[in-house]
């Protein structure tokens, strides 16, 4: 499904309405686009799977999935011609940002010459939607299909992943999650798939009260709701710490970094050395060392508090090396001496990548619905990307100055014997 890309930047208006507690609609207007796109997101999903069932939203989306492709097959409308999203996959980069431990969501995008048969439609296929045990089973399969249990918890790569959770992050309590029937999970779709836990962002042509009008007594919402989420925080990392563990294979893991309380005027300052930091690093590692290809770093940023990082897979022999010089990658003269038409270059790139991502109808909604749920306000990550472009370079320097050169690295090493 094609739509204009330049066309979709020129949202006019976004409107917020519902209740403070309750069903919350966003509205997109965009007079020139031909596209509408509906975004379902369910909350709530930690606590819930808590109380029903472990995986519980996944293996619902996949029974969703099931029945909405047999629904449409037979429909007489070809359900108005949605095309639709139920589960993203963790293994692809393009999907996994999407990802979040706390809510899931159903995209579905059409042509809008119906929408005011079509948007009612499809909400109330998902509100109604209660899954058979044929589906159910289906989805189990599905799911072992696509997550085999050969992936092997313990491996060396996810203890080490394990790790660094419990060492950087306080993670949502997911312990002893109980084992997902298709009872509790009937249970479960009447709570999670309830009006009450959905934000539902509208992208489209129409304005934002025609909009709303197919929601019956539904009003402008006034002020954000204060978001009560679960998910994960950075620890605040006041002692140096060291981990090294010996683990079967042929790879090494390392992970080395620092934690910080941070300041919120100094926001878009961090992003943009976040930025510029990734560059740093993967160049170093990748091009200049060829140390290893799939580089995790940058700065990763929760309320208060941010994780200065670096985390990559690479051969044992490189360990000792790496050792040695990581420290030297968080040094604030990496960045006080960066000339005026590299930083722009690296800003331009980047908010380049963010607009890419924004281009879609469909992905104005996820980012909409997100800052809601965060309780941040729709247009809250519009206004970090124009906080970005109108930084300036003496205000990287001043907080490169301030929150690099760490005094209490953090470095977790997995490693086989010999290396």
């Amino acid at each position: 499904m094609k739509e204009n890309k330049e066309q979709n930047s020129q949202i006019t208006r976004v409107k917020v309405y519902g209740e403070q507690d309750g069903f919350k609609l966003i509205v997109s207007h965009n007079p020139l686009n031909s596209i509408l796109a509906v975004h379902f997101l369910f909350g709530n999903k930690v606590r819930l799977e808590s109380e029903y069932g472990e995986n519980a939203a996944w293996i619902l989306h996949d029974c969703l999935s099931q029945r909405m492709k047999e629904l449409i097959s037979r429909h007489n409308k070809r359900g108005f011609g949605f095309l639709f999203k139920f589960n993203d996959n963790p293994y692809i980069p393009m999907d996994n940002i999407y990802m979040d431990d706390d809510f899931s969501y159903v995209r579905a995008e059409a042509l809008e010459d119906h929408f005011a048969e079509s948007v009612p439609w499809v909400i109330d296929q998902i509100e109604n939607f209660q899954p058979t045990l044929e589906e159910f089973e289906r989805a189990q399969a599905n799911y072992k299909r696509i997550f085999p249990a050969s992936s092997k918890r313990d491996s060396a790569s996810q203890l080490f992943s394990n790790t660094i959770n419990d060492t950087v992050y306080k993670m949502p309590d997911t312990a002893g999650l109980p084992s997902l029937t298709f009872n509790s999970l009937q249970r479960f779709t009447k709570v999670y798939f309830d009006k009450n836990n959905l934000i539902l962002s509208i992208v489209s042509s129409q304005e934002a009260d025609r909009i709303a009008a197919i929601f019956p007594a539904i009003k402008e919402l006034k002020g954000i709701p204060k978001a009560q989420r679960s998910q994960k925080s950075i620890k605040l990392l006041l002692s140096e710490l060291k981990l090294h563990k010996t683990v079967d294979g042929n790879r090494a893991f390392f992970f080395g970094g620092f934690t910080k309380t941070i300041q919120n005027r100094h926001l878009a300052a961090l992003k943009a050395l976040s930025v510029l930091l990734s560059e740093q690093i993967q160049f170093k590692i990748r091009e200049e060392l060829g140390m290893a290809y799939g580089i995790n770093s940058g700065i990763e940023i929760i309320e208060d508090r941010a994780l200065f990082y670096l985390r990559f897979a690479t051969a044992p022999k490189n360990i000792g090396t790496i050792q040695k010089i990581w420290p030297t990658f968080f040094q604030s003269n990496n960045f006080t001496a960066i000339s005026e038409i590299t930083f722009k270059k690296t800003i331009n790139k980047y908010l380049g990548r963010m607009a890419f991502r924004k281009l879609s109808s469909i992905n104005q909604g996820f980012y909409l619905g997100k800052a809601l749920y965060n309780g941040t306000g729709p247009n809250d990550d519009q206004k970090q990307l124009d906080d970005l472009k109108k930084l300036n370079l003496e205000t990287l320097y001043e907080v490169a100055l301030e929150y690099l050169d760490s005094k209490v690295p953090l470095e977790i090493i997995f490693s086989p014997e010999d290396s």
